[in-house]
This record gives C-alpha cells, sequence and structure tokens, in this order.
C-alpha cells in the first residue's frame, strides 16, 4: 500500500514548463494556484484537480496525457490512502477560484480568429514531409501560447489551419481586440521565428458575432456553431499573404486600439449582398479614449483634492483606490484631477498600466512605473543613483537595483525571494517620495497578476516621511480576489464611485447628442442606467446608423455594451447566473415567488443569497416591497440574450403557468401578462429552423390567447399556432 502511494515525478508537466522558459511562479499565477502547487504536482505529492487540469491544458495547449495528467486513479488511491491513515490534507492545497459553469446551451457574443498558413513554394521541394510536419508543430507551439496569453481559447487545428474562441469561457470586455492582438502577435512570431519565416506565409480572418456555445468541449458536439465562424473562415480565405482581414463588426469594436486600411467589398458564397471587410494595418500607438464633459463629479474631485493638500501638509502617504465597474469614469476622473495639479507643487507622476491580455511577464507593468519614477530609459545605473542618493551604500545600492530589475527580467537574482524584490521596490519609491512629491497610480489593478497584488499591497505600507500619494484604478473584481483590499493601511480611502443620475446622464447626453431629438435621448438615459460609457457608446450606435428619427434606435446593442455587461454577468456563481437569467425573462421587475416558479432546483434560500450577491454587483436593486429591478435595462437584455432559444420558451412557459394558478379569481387582472409570455413562447418556438414543441398542453396556450382579445389580434400568435403542421391543433383551436 505504501508502494501504492509514493510519489511519482510528472517529468512531462516540468519539460513543458522548462522548455518554455516559464518559473513555476509564472505558471502559478497564469492558473489562478501558488508555485507551491505546481511543485507538488511536478514532484508528483499531489495531483491538480479536474479544473487545474483543464487550466494547465489550455495553458500549454497540450492534452492531459501529454502533460501526464492522466492520474485519475492514483489520485483515488492517494485520498483513500489519506482517509484510511488519517493524514489530513495539506493546508497549503489551493481551492480552485470559483467558475461559472455554463448551461448545456448558450449564446454569446464571441470574435473569431481563423490563422491558416501556405508553405513557399520550394519548401515542399526541399525538406522531407516529417520535417514539414516539425515545422507545422513549431507554427502551433506559437499559437497555443499566444491564443492563450491573449485570453482565448483554441477551438480546433483544421488542417494547417488555428481556429480560437475570444469570448469563451468568459467574456473580458475587450475581446474583438483580444483577437485581433492576438493575430498581430502570432504573425510577428511566425515571422520572426528562425525557422518558420522562410518558410511559412500566414493567411488571417476575424470576425465578431453572436454564437451558439455547448459549455461541454468533451462531448460530441462543437464548441461553437453559427455563421460568424463560417464567414471568419472566409475572410481568412480571401487574405492576401500576410495580411490580417478583419469583418466591420469586429473593426467598429476594436477601432480605438487599431488601425485599418481601406474598406474593401468581398463575394462570400451564400450572401446576398457583398460583405465589408478591412485589413489590419497596426496597433494605435496611443489609444482612443473619449474624454466627454466630466459631469456629476464635483464632490469626487474635490476628495481627490483634499488627499492631495493632506499629503502635501503632513508629508506621509495617503492611499486612494477608486472602484467602480467599467464604464463609469475613473479614469475620466483621474485625469480630470491630474489636469488641475499646480506645476509649482512639484507632483511628479508614475503610472503602472496592467493590461488585460499579451503579457507573459508578471511584473511587466513595473516597467512603465519605473520609467516614470527615473523619468528616462530604465538602467541598472540610474536605479542605483537613485539608491546612492538617498543614502545607500554602492554595494547595496547594487544589490537593491538588481532586485528592482529581477521583476522585469533585465537581472536575474540567483536567490531573490518577493519579500526581499517588495522591499526593494519599496524603498526605491520611499527614497524618490523624499526627493520630489510622488503620485504613484496602479491602473486597472483588477488585470494583475497574484503575484504583483502582493506586491502593491506591500508598497501599500509605506512609511515614509514624505508626500507620497498613492491611487489604485479598479473594476469590483479586485475586491472578489482581495476582500480585506486596504484592511488596517493607515490613510487608506476607498471610493466607489457610484452611476450617474438620470439628470446628470440626461445632462451628458445633451452635451454630445446634439443632433438627437428629445425622445431618443430620452431612451438613451434610460437604457444607459447611469454608465456614461454606455451612453457614448449608445449614442455612437445611433449615429452610425442614421440620425433621423425614423432609422435611430436604442435597441441595437454596440458590441462594446455587450461585452461590458457579459464580462460582469460572466463573474457570477453558478447560482447567480441562473437567477439572473430567470429573472431577465419575467421583465425589468420580478419577484422572488415568481423565480421559484422558474427555478424549481433552487431553494428559496438560496435565491435569496444570489439576489443579495447581484444586489452586491450592483446588476439588481430593490425596489418598492418585495420587488426586484434590474439595475437598468442593458443587464437584463444580455442576460436574456445568452439563454438559448430553447430555455427561453421553457421558462416562459412555466411563468405563464405559475401567473394561471396564482391568480385564480383575479386571472382577468392577469390574462394580457399570461398572454405576453405564452406569446414569447410561441413565437420563439416557431423562429427555429426546426420548429420547438412547446412543454405545454396546446389548448391551453389557445385558451390564454383568446382570452387577451386585442393583444392576440396584434400580435398572430393565434394564428401560427394554428398553422402548425400538428393534426389536432386545428380541432383543438376550433373548440
Amino acid at each position: 500500500m505504501k508502494k501504492a502511494a509514493m510519489a511519482i515525478p510528472n517529468r512531462q508537466l516540468k519539460q513543458e514548463r522548462e522548455r518554455r522558459c516559464w518559473s513555476q511562479l509564472e505558471v502559478a499565477d497564469q492558473i489562478g494556484t501558488t508555485s507551491l502547487n505546481v511543485s507538488r504536482w511536478e514532484r508528483g505529492i499531489t495531483f491538480p484537480t479536474p479544473h487545474f487540469r483543464q487550466e494547465l491544458c489550455a495553458l500549454f495547449g497540450k492534452s492531459a496525457g501529454e502533460l501526464g495528467l492522466l492520474q485519475d486513479v492514483i489520485v483515488e488511491s492517494h485520498v483513500l490512502l489519506s482517509s484510511a491513515n488519517s493524514v489530513p490534507h495539506s493546508k497549503d492545497t489551493v481551492s480552485p477560484p470559483s467558475q461559472t459553469p455554463r448551461i448545456v446551451e448558450e449564446r454569446r457574443l464571441v470574435t473569431i480568429l481563423v490563422a491558416d498558413v501556405t508553405e513557399s513554394t520550394t519548401l515542399g521541394e526541399t525538406l522531407d514531409p516529417e520535417d514539414i510536419r516539425a515545422l507545422i508543430d513549431r507554427y502551433y507551439t506559437h499559437a497555443r501560447r499566444i491564443i492563450a496569453n491573449h485570453g482565448g481559447t483554441l477551438e480546433k487545428f483544421i488542417g494547417d489551419a488555428v481556429m480560437a474562441v475570444f469570448g469563451l469561457p468568459r467574456a473580458l470586455g475587450e475581446d474583438a481586440e483580444r483577437a485581433i492582438a492576438a493575430a498581430l502577435a502570432l504573425r510577428e512570431a511566425v515571422t520572426t521565428d528562425p525557422l518558420l519565416g522562410k518558410h511559412l506565409l500566414l493567411y488571417m480572418g476575424v470576425n465578431t458575432g453572436e454564437v451558439v456555445a455547448n459549455s461541454d468541449p468533451t462531448g460530441g458536439n462543437f464548441l461553437v456553431t453559427g455563421d460568424v465562424v463560417n464567414l471568419a473562415s472566409r475572410l481568412q480565405q480571401v487574405a492576401s499573404p500576410g495580411e490580417i482581414v478583419v469583418s466591420e463588426r469586429t473593426a467598429t469594436a476594436a477601432g480605438n486600439a487599431f488601425l485599418f486600411g481601406d474598406q474593401r467589398l468581398i463575394e462570400v458564397k451564400g450572401k446576398r449582398q457583398p460583405l465589408p471587410v478591412l485589413p489590419l494595418s497596426q496597433a494605435r500607438p496611443i489609444r482612443i479614449i473619449d474624454r466627454p464633459p466630466l459631469i456629476g463629479r464635483l464632490q469626487d474631485v474635490l476628495q481627490l483634492d483634499l488627499l492631495r493638500m493632506r499629503t502635501l501638509e503632513e508629508r506621509r502617504p495617503h492611499l486612494l483606490s477608486i472602484v467602480a465597474p467599467a464604464g463609469i469614469g475613473k479614469t475620466r476622473l483621474f485625469e480630470e484631477f491630474l489636469a488641475h495639479l499646480d506645476p509649482e507643487e512639484g507632483f511628479q507622476v508614475a503610472v503602472a498600466r496592467c493590461v488585460p491580455y499579451g503579457q507573459t511577464l508578471t511584473y511587466w507593468p513595473l516597467r512603465g512605473l519605473l520609467t516614470g519614477l527615473l523619468g528616462e530609459e530604465i538602467g541598472k545605473t540610474q536605479i542605483v543613483d537613485a539608491f546612492v542618493r538617498g543614502g545607500q551604500a554602492p554595494e547595496d545600492a547594487a544589490r537593491l537595483a538588481d532586485f528592482v530589475l529581477t521583476t522585469l527580467g533585465i537581472e536575474q537574482e540567483e536567490v531573490a525571494d518577493s519579500e526581499s524584490i517588495f522591499a526593494a521596490w519599496r524603498l526605491l519609491i520611499e527614497t524618490l517620495a523624499r526627493q520630489a512629491p510622488r503620485i504613484v497610480v496602479f491602473e486597472d489593478l483588477h488585470w494583475a497578476s497574484e503575484s504583483l497584488l502582493d506586491m502593491v499591497e506591500h508598497l501599500l505600507h509605506a512609511r515614509v516621511q514624505a508626500a507620497l500619494l498613492m491611487f489604485v484604478l479598479s473594476r469590483p473584481e479586485l475586491l472578489d480576489r482581495r476582500p480585506t483590499w486596504g484592511g488596517g493601511q493607515q490613510n487608506f480611502t476607498t471610493l466607489m464611485l457610484q452611476p450617474l443620475t438620470e439628470a446628470q446622464t440626461r445632462e451628458l447626453v445633451k452635451h454630445v447628442a446634439t443632433g438627437l431629438d428629445q425622445a431618443l435621448r430620452e431612451r438613451v438615459v434610460e437604457r444607459s442606467g447611469g454608465n456614461p460609457f454606455f451612453a457614448l457608446e449608445l449614442v455612437r450606435g445611433i449615429g452610425e446608423r442614421g440620425m433621423d428619427e425614423k432609422s435611430a434606435t436604442t435597441s441595437i446593442l454596440p458590441d462594446t455594451v455587450h461585452a461590458a455587461v457579459l464580462a460582469r454577468l460572466d463573474l457570477l456563481t453558478s447560482k447567480e447566473r441562473a437567477v439572473a437569467q430567470a429573472a431577465s425573462v419575467v421583465g425589468r421587475v420580478f419577484r422572488v415567488t415568481t423565480l421559484q416558479a422558474v427555478l424549481e432546483d433552487l431553494a428559496t434560500t438560496e435565491i435569496d443569497r444570489a439576489l443579495d450577491g447581484l444586489m452586491t454587483r450592483h446588476l439588481v436593486v430593490q425596489a418598492s416591497g418585495e420587488a426586484f429591478t434590474f439595475q437598468h435595462a442593458l443587464i437584463r437584455d444580455v442576460a436574456y440574450g445568452t439563454l438559448s432559444r430553447s430555455e427561453r420558451v421553457r421558462m416562459h412557459c412555466r411563468i405563464a403557468i405559475w401567473l394561471e394558478g396564482t391568480a385564480a379569481e383575479r386571472l382577468d387582472e392577469f390574462t394580457e401578462l399570461i398572454a405576453y409570455h405564452y406569446q414569447e413562447a410561441v413565437r420563439l418556438s416557431q423562429q427555429s429552423a426546426v420548429p420547438l414543441e412547446l412543454p405545454i398542453d396546446l389548448a391551453r396556450v389557445i385558451y390564454s390567447l383568446e382570452r387577451a382579445g386585442l393583444l392576440v389580434s396584434r400580435s398572430g400568435a393565434l394564428a401560427m399556432l394554428c398553422s402548425r403542421a400538428i393534426p389536432p391543433l386545428t380541432a383543438i383551436a376550433k373548440q
């Protein structure tokens, strides 16, 4: 028995990690665990849970077998032996972070990248088929690494082509940008590869749209299906050698970050009209950021200015976290604060910007911070000089500089524990703060790795007697990862930015949409829910489709807004997500009793806890009495849009049946509402290419629709039912 429990080193996992020159810490950061766990897995002391097994496979682009992770029998033996011998589990074993389990099918907004290679004409003449395959495998290795680093999911290899999906299994808010950045990185990797560059040519297409996603990639179905996949493949086929062709929809979503060439029309089989496409030119040198007038933030600006004055007066560090969902205006508020700094006060600003994709080095954002602190190019000499000016001996200054540069991959200390590195960074910032007032900013910290978060928390403990003002700009996800963020810190303030009021949103829309009539502006105000970014994007979308009253509408949701809302929904637990989706079918306003009728598998206490979670995340607010409502209509729309058609039909029918049973003697009061849910179920079932069977007695549906009278005549729902090719239906309808 003891021999069965002996540790068997996992050489495959270690070899794959070392082949990529990754440390155990870098692997741990990318999958959300600790370096200790990675070490235990490689030594065979413990085995990854199914969650981490899947994360490792995605990270390395290898199967579980190729990574030596098919150890289910051995894992069970270890568990049984531990139980039999009363050996407790190691306290260092980390539970996987909460994930968002998917229903069987879900509708998703995604971006598809298809990349194919064509060998140069001389390749087949000069190389053996095995050598050609080796080159293709080398190309696949680049693709796996780059797609994973940009947050994409490698869906499949088709011949020599690679297909990747961005927005699955979780939307991250800028999936179109991630896909295009991945395409550029892949082209660069192949072009600069000493073996691939002279042999392979890349052709790439990128397209954005809605798909039906299957939550179980181990099943027999495709991960994603939809016309958007086919069109991405067509775009790849029309690309010239080395060209990246994107759809108009993708270019619109990523236009703030990338430059495109002239639009051209292509003929696509199955499409009646030519489709506009654009060739990708390059990433913009500076990202375009909309800077609307700052409205409704006067008190917030005053609070920031008060901290500035206290920092100068007291000569000690002050720390401020600005936390808000995407689009509320964190960066815009901070820019307004910086714009009003008095140059005579001498504040020097250094910013560490955490980016959501494309960075493989854990501490890469610190490179920008270091450049801002020193005001020049990064080098050991400059850092040593800074430490020496702060009173350090030259030998100590050189050692501290090595610690600082280790985080950037410039220097490699043989023994460089995290505490020494963190202490060196804090000492550098404190030293520079004594020389001149400093503002240190960590922007979008929610994207930071766990190791970088540890460092920032260490830096927040600065105790120098100097004017040091530290800002953290983040989405609420940071507080999910670090619930005690800022706890116990002196002079620590958290500013939770709130949505604009209706009046403030109306003023903002009036400033940016002078050409819209009053009624349309009011619809923008209502749908944006006080989010300035949403309001601006809705106005921009209207402008792109036409400004006249007949063609202008707010019902078509810009992909940028859809992606931002979907990213928030993807952070929910499975029960919170289920409640949000069920509530979206009920309507803008809903009650717990109605949710119970739809979510039969959840107890009332579970629904209550899920609603608490939705309110904490500012997705739902409590209305009058026992009613709840979505924070704004866009959240409800996106949540409803994730449900498959069959699931919508089921839920609408469940709600209608529950209303019939609940209304009892007051049935006439609820007739229209009951008819609405039946009407939606009928309409959705008829939209399917293969008509869906209604999960209810059709006679019951017809009876309710007939009672609705006027609604039936407008909707045509009764006519749709009677026209269905079901023999008994006509007889039922006539009864």
